[in-house]
């Protein structure tokens, strides 16, 4: 079956699904600005304890994932869903609650923090799963270019409105968006109508730590989500070493100051909206390979031109958007590209376990990443770390030019029948239509 652009407009489970989750990103948005200034403002923590909040929401992803993925692939996912918007909500409502009664101390924000990364994890495990099963494969790059398009929106909009938010009623109670925002979220996903079917049960004979092992067997078996994989962390490995140092770099050597580098790095925001946007588009028109790799190449290629930057500041400050709007696009739109060619080649069975590996280990990659760039800008500074950062970026282009990829028109198919009849099973690469 040949998609049209936008013919999920006329499907209402996905319209639910699609404005629960926008407005869920949205509060999400002002979570991430609000939060942190509940430790700032309100308790007035240490930069050492800020830290420790933005620790305690990450240490899940860590510790959860791969038995989110499990458990995703052996229940049901929409109840899954559900459970883990209520829980962040009603975490989120009772940190404003312990304000209010004068009782939020800052051991309280850690633990809260923690529970919702917690239920963050199993939330974002189960949720591209079910979007396969509520709409098909066929119609995977449109639902995940219009979640992209409403993650960039959020983007935009949700730290500015969180900003405000604070001014108006403090940074606790704004916490009250992101409460109200996860219960639309939830309630969209009741009024779901199309009955999720039951997963197959798993193998009594099996134990569950050998089905969760199947999972990264999976990831490093199949060749094309191996590249996939290695080229995301190649990605995170070396860019978030490198966001984190820039940051540090343009306040100090290119005298740019915090509002103006909010405004800059907004940018890329906006050119994700574009690159949202234009992915499905683009991949039709030049094949949903050429497009993988020349977004992949872009993302990282002008990240190379900041270490090199001179002239006036006016001249700087331009060029800065111009990257980021070009970052943003391209990190956008590798964002659809690479779940769906991912969800697209695994077996139904095993989509939970092999995304909750690749989200383990693409994680795993950024805190030894940060920790490498950090030491290696004292011994051969700032600049030319981030030099070495951005050229870093490029060997994920390498893992992506192979033929397998490169050849590839569409999006590959996975004929549901043929399963796998090993132990640790491996998804179907015979059956995908790859084109010399």
């Amino acid at each position: 079956m040949r998609l049209r652009f936008g013919a999920l407009w006329q499907h209402p489970d996905f319209l639910k699904l699609w404005t629960g989750e926008s407005i869920s990103l949205f509060g999400s948005q002002v979570t991430t600005l609000a939060l942190p200034l509940v430790a700032i403002i309100t308790l007035h923590a240490t930069a050492g304890q800020v830290a420790l909040v933005s620790t305690a929401i990450w240490a899940p992803y860590l510790i959860f994932t791969i038995f989110a993925g499990w458990w995703t692939d052996n229940h049901r996912r929409r109840p899954l869903l559900i459970v883990a918007n209520l829980g962040q909500a009603a975490l989120l409502i009772l940190l404003p609650g312990l304000a209010f009664f004068h009782l939020l101390r800052i051991e309280y924000v850690y633990i809260i923090a923690f529970l919702i990364g917690m239920f963050a994890v199993f939330f974002n495990t189960a949720y591209k799963p079910y979007l396969l099963t509520l709409i098909g494969r066929e119609h995977l790059l449109e639902g995940n270019s219009k979640l992209q398009v409403s993650a960039a929106i959020a983007q935009i909009g949700g730290p500015g409105t969180g900003g405000l938010l604070v001014q108006l009623v403090t940074a606790p109670f704004a916490l009250l968006i992101d409460a109200g925002s996860f219960v639309v979220s939830a309630l969209g996903l009741l009024f779901i109508r199309k009955r999720e079917p039951a997963p197959e049960p798993a193998s009594t004979s099996e134990p569950v730590w050998r089905q969760i092992v199947a999972g990264l067997m999976i990831v490093f078996r199949n060749p094309i989500l191996r590249v996939l994989i290695l080229a995301s962390m190649t990605y995170n490995f070396f860019g978030v070493g490198f966001e984190t140092l820039f940051v540090v770099y343009a306040t100090r050597d290119l005298q740019i100051s915090p509002a103006l580098l909010g405004i800059i790095l907004a940018m890329g925001s906006i050119g994700a909206l574009f690159g949202a946007l234009i992915a499905d588009p683009l991949a039709k028109k030049i094949g949903l390979g050429p497009a993988l790799i020349l977004m992949t190449f872009l993302e990282g290629i002008v990240l190379l031109f900041i270490p090199f930057l001179g002239g006036p500041f006016v001249f700087k400050v331009a060029c800065l958007v111009g990257v980021f709007l070009v970052n943003g696009m391209g990190l956008a739109s590798t964002n659809i590209y690479y779940p769906s060619l991912r969800q697209s080649i695994t077996d139904d069975a095993f989509l939970g376990r092999v995304n909750a590996s690749t989200f383990w280990l693409i994680l795993g990659a950024v805190p030894i990443g940060s920790a490498i760039a950090g030491g290696l800008q004292g011994l051969i500074g700032l600049r030319w770390t981030l030099v070495c950062q951005a050229v870093g970026l490029l060997f994920s282009v390498a893992w992506v030019v192979g033929p397998r990829i490169r050849t590839l028109r569409t999006l590959p198919t996975l004929a549901s029948k043929e399963r796998s009849e090993e132990t640790l099973p491996t998804a179907r690469t015979e059956t995908l239509p790859i084109e010399a």
